[in-house]
């Protein structure tokens, strides 16, 4: 996460808030809990206008439920699952398009 705030550091923007929530929180024993509740969080946040989740070492049904509760979120969202072998790295909770539209734009 550190890595992606510099990176958009460096391309111009801004970050607002970087949120780590440990590298079992995707594990199934933890449910993702800590994630789930922070895209609920910057949802509700007027600053932020895109959320990018950036996570390593994700359980697949776990990765699954908190992209099902990206798409509900009101704001777009980028996922970026990292060191997952069954991730395909094609996963937008809007249309690839839209996102980098939102992303330039936010």
């Amino acid at each position: 996460s550190q890595e992606v705030a510099c990176l958009i550091e460096a391309m111009g923007s801004g970050v607002t808030c970087v949120l780590g929530t440990g590298g079992r929180d995707l594990k199934k024993t933890v449910g993702g809990v800590s994630m789930k509740a922070d895209m609920k969080r910057l949802d509700q946040d007027e600053d932020t206008k895109l959320i990018c989740l950036v996570s390593m070492l994700a359980d697949r049904e776990i990765m699954e439920e908190v992209l099902c509760e990206a798409d509900q979120l009101h704001k777009p969202v980028v996922a970026v699952f990292l060191a997952v072998p069954y991730w395909k790295g094609k996963y937008f909770s809007k249309p690839v398009k839209k996102a980098k539209e939102d992303a330039k734009n936010a």
